[in-house]
């Protein structure tokens, strides 16, 4: 595993799926990608790394604990509320940017059965494929 330590500051503004992309693609690199083998499912965590679905909800856990009262727990399914009033659900826009991101690959999605970023993780090569699709569908919802 890397020891390099690299810090994402979330400011003033709202923060955004754009932020929980980013922070899951460094959960990834910083703690190494879970590919799940043969059917065989190892939880990620911190020391076996994260899965594509899985880094997503983690990192709204942690980035809503920063924002979240004191002793808060966090949140994988974080709602936030912009400054006009309107609620999102961070996970939810992060995976569709995902899913779109993915869409736009030769990567055939099966029509039932797991969701489709699950179904990429485990169909991937590598971790280089797994980090294109995020700073893909971070980049989309930056614009």
């Amino acid at each position: 595993m890397p020891t390099t330590v690299r810090r994402v500051t979330v400011g003033r503004e709202t923060p955004s799926a754009a932020d929980v992309l980013d922070y899951a693609a460094e959960m990834i690199r910083t703690f190494g990608w879970n590919k799940i083998k043969g059917g065989t499912v190892t939880p990620s965590s911190d020391e076996v790394g994260y899965t594509l679905h899985d880094a997503i909800g983690e990192a709204c856990t942690r980035l809503s604990k920063t924002v979240a009262p004191a002793g808060s727990s966090g949140s994988k399914d974080w709602t936030v509320t912009n400054s006009e009033g309107v609620e999102k659900n961070l996970r939810n826009e992060a995976t569709r940017a995902v899913e779109a991101a993915i869409k736009e690959t030769t990567f055939k999605v099966a029509p039932a059965g797991a969701t489709i970023d699950q179904q990429y993780n485990d169909k991937a090569k590598n971790v280089d494929q797994v980090l294109a699709i995020l700073d893909k569908a971070r980049a989309a919802v930056a614009e």
